[in-house]
């Protein structure tokens, strides 16, 4: 990934991943989405998402719930950064990145994206299902 663009629809791409009813509805919504990157540090930025006057359908019960399963991984450290996609009711509101402590978020095209199991295509179903249950 070369650019911060990039990386955001990469890493919410990977969130999105997944069999789940409610996660399928999210991909929807992510893809008419538009977003802008805000509130830029040397260790977090956030990307606010726009998804246009009702044109996303909400997830019934109007849920807010955060998914931050997803990580980036350099040579260096398994979870170099950490990304939360955030749900206000029913629908993607917003996206943050963030450092574990580091003064400088690492280049971005040393990241590479794995879930908290550590591994790139084996996700912690159990944990999942715990946020998207109710």
């Amino acid at each position: 990934m070369k650019t911060k663009e990039e990386l955001v629809k990469s890493a919410i791409a990977k969130l999105l991943t997944g069999d789940n009813k409610k996660l399928q509805l999210l991909k929807k919504q992510w893809e008419k989405a538009e977003f802008i990157i805000e509130d830029e540090t040397d260790v977090v930025f956030f990307a606010n998402i726009h998804l246009g006057n009702g044109s996303a359908i909400a997830i019934e019960g109007n849920m807010n719930f955060e998914l931050g399963d997803v990580y980036g991984r350099t040579k260096e450290s398994l979870f170099a950064v950490g990304f939360i996609l955030y749900v206000r009711n029913g629908r993607i509101s917003f996206f943050e990145t963030y450092t574990f402590g580091d003064d400088k978020y690492p280049e971005l095209d040393e990241l590479n994206l794995v879930y908290s199991t550590g591994k790139k295509e084996i996700r912690d179903l159990k944990k999942l299902d715990k946020i998207l249950c109710c």
